[in-house]
């Protein structure tokens, strides 16, 4: 097998990886900004009476 080739493959793998890993965390990470920004809006239920 030509290295060259090798190195293709496995780079090919991993940014495959990266990509897939990513589209998982990506998601997560969006919401958990806007619930901390959604909290922070709300008024304070304490305070509200």
């Amino acid at each position: 097998m030509n290295p060259k080739h090798a190195v293709f493959i496995w780079t090919s793998y991993a940014l495959t990886f990266g990509v897939l890993l990513w589209n998982w965390l990506a998601p997560r990470f969006r919401r958990n900004e806007l619930r901390r920004q959604l909290s922070e809006d709300a008024p304070d239920e304490e305070n509200a009476e």
